[in-house]
């Protein structure tokens, strides 16, 4: 038996939003070939696309931008390396090393893309996946098509409810972009229609109690925060029962799931589409 972790980005456009506006989104991201530096000298991009059925299938390609006119160290004289050396460099601008294929399912239904945040010795954390897309769709071109599209990483389901189960939350703070209609129950899409008619692309919330057993959200600012888990970030900050101050952040913990399964019966790809589709059912239960 084999492993490997996923984590999932929700990833929202203005309206009018459909799944072909988000499989167009992807196909315009695709086509052109952008590179966006990542962390230090790595880089990504948006590698092969295919579109399988009700989903969307791909690789984020990861690998180190080398600059080959920095300076270069010789390690046999422990000195910058002289000019007579650096002539005998030869690297072509379009080789780049260290390259890792990051598959991914995007499921445009439900605006998820669920992808292997490690494998091994492939890896690309939460928030890199987050940054190279953020870098991708802030394009001129894709913001004049699409607007502006607000990326969120799946947080731990966990993590809102320690946020609420603190002995004493002494501040609350709920920031919320507006959610896909479709994402929502009748509670929740009166949030939304709320931060439409005011024309708010963001929402923040914040309450404060000096009182000895803190705050005592209501089930509106409960209902808030659930929306905003999934579309901006919730904060607590408060003490435990020995007056030990707690700060949780479900930007703090993102979503992991570990999937196993047996190479002799079905590949990596097929485990992760089988993955994606249980996840997105499990994100909206």
């Amino acid at each position: 038996m084999r492993q490997f972790r996923v984590a999932v980005l929700n990833i929202v456009m203005p309206l009018p939003h459909s799944p072909a506006r988000y499989i167009e989104l992807l196909q315009t991201a695709y086509r052109q070939r952008r590179i966006v530096s990542l962390r230090g000298d790595y880089a990504g991009m948006l590698g092969a696309l295919d579109t399988q059925g009700e989903v969307i299938t791909g690789q984020f390609y990861k690998f180190f931008n080398l600059n080959v006119d920095s300076s270069w160290f010789n390690l046999s004289n422990q000195q910058e390396a002289e000019p007579g050396d650096l002539a005998q460099i030869r690297v072509p601008p379009h080789l780049k090393p260290h390259h890792l294929a990051i598959s991914f399912v995007f499921v445009p239904q439900r605006h998820r893309l669920i992808f292997v945040t490690r494998d091994g010795h492939e890896s690309l954390t939460p928030g890199m996946a987050k940054s190279l897309l953020d870098s991708l769709f802030s394009d001129v071109e894709l913001t004049q098509i699409f607007g502006e599209i607000e990326i969120t990483i799946e947080p731990s389901r966990e993590q809102l409810r320690r946020i609420f189960a603190m002995p004493r939350l002494k501040k609350l703070s709920i920031e919320v972009s507006p959610p896909n209609p479709d994402d929502l129950d009748e509670a929740e899409r009166d949030v939304l229609d709320r931060m439409s008619e005011e024309r708010a692309q963001r929402m923040t919330v914040e309450l404060m109690s000096k009182h000895p057993k803190g705050l005592q959200p209501d089930e509106k600012h409960k209902l808030l925060a659930k929306v905003a888990q999934s579309n901006g970030k919730v904060s607590g900050h408060g003490e435990d029962v020995t007056g030990n101050v707690i700060t949780l952040s479900t930007a703090d913990h993102p979503l992991i799931k570990v999937v196993t399964y047996d190479p002799n019966v079905q590949t990596r790809n097929h485990a992760l589409s089988v993955e994606a589709q249980a996840l997105v059912q499990a994100l909206r239960d």
